[in-house]
């Protein structure tokens, strides 16, 4: 299932060679489904595609009242308009306590 998923995107980004969008949403998703093969499935499905995800993309922006979206912004929208389930929320990576007790601490 993984390869049809990246056959489906290069095919997609083969036929649209000069659309700098298409380009890079298909990188994304190429990264994304080789990372998350388990995610393959959503991507293969015969009505979905880069280009349609731009339609979903602009609906989606105009809920928010954006003009303009962020990459991760755009690319969950993008993961959204597949069906891929996505975790809204951004998880923070643990920030280590600092302790200093002295000076000799930082030395």
């Amino acid at each position: 299932m993984l390869q049809q998923a990246l056959q489906k995107i290069q095919k997609e980004v083969g036929e649209k060679p000069k659309d700098d969008y298409v380009g890079h949403v298909g990188a994304f998703l190429i990264k994304y489904v080789k990372e998350h093969p388990e995610h393959a499935a959503f991507i293969i499905a015969d009505e979905k595609t880069i280009s349609g995800s731009f339609s979903f993309m602009e609906a989606e922006a105009r809920k928010r009242n954006a003009r303009v979206l962020s990459d991760a912004e755009g690319f969950e929208i993008v993961l959204k308009y597949f069906g891929v389930p996505v975790q809204t929320e951004m998880k923070k990576a643990a920030e280590p306590e600092l302790t200093i007790t002295s000076l000799d601490d930082l030395l």
